[in-house]
């Protein structure tokens, strides 16, 4: 389950499946992003469809960026590498 996979609860992965112009934020766009396990071409083009993109200067975005390019989609692996960096784990 995709939802499952992202983190996201059932509601919230049903409203946006169901309601094509749903907002959502930038983190729940990452995370479905990893939980699809898209390159990182696609993953811009999600953002950008969600109205938002990876800045190089928010430390966040670069940890993610650098994850997805290395293939590591893994949620609790990921939260790993923020925490290493003194960020708050997904």
């Amino acid at each position: 389950m995709v939802y499952g996979a992202a983190r996201i609860d059932r509601r919230t992965y049903s409203a946006i499946i169901s309601h094509p112009f749903r907002t959502v934020s930038k983190s729940t766009a990452i995370q479905l992003a990893l939980a699809l396990r898209l390159k990182s071409e696609d993953v811009d083009r999600l953002l950008m469809a969600a109205g938002y993109a990876f800045s190089p200067s928010i430390p966040e975005d670069i940890v993610f960026a650098d994850a997805i390019s290395e293939g590591v989609y893994d949620m609790f692996k990921v939260s790993e590498r923020m925490e290493a960096h003194g960020m708050k784990p997904v």
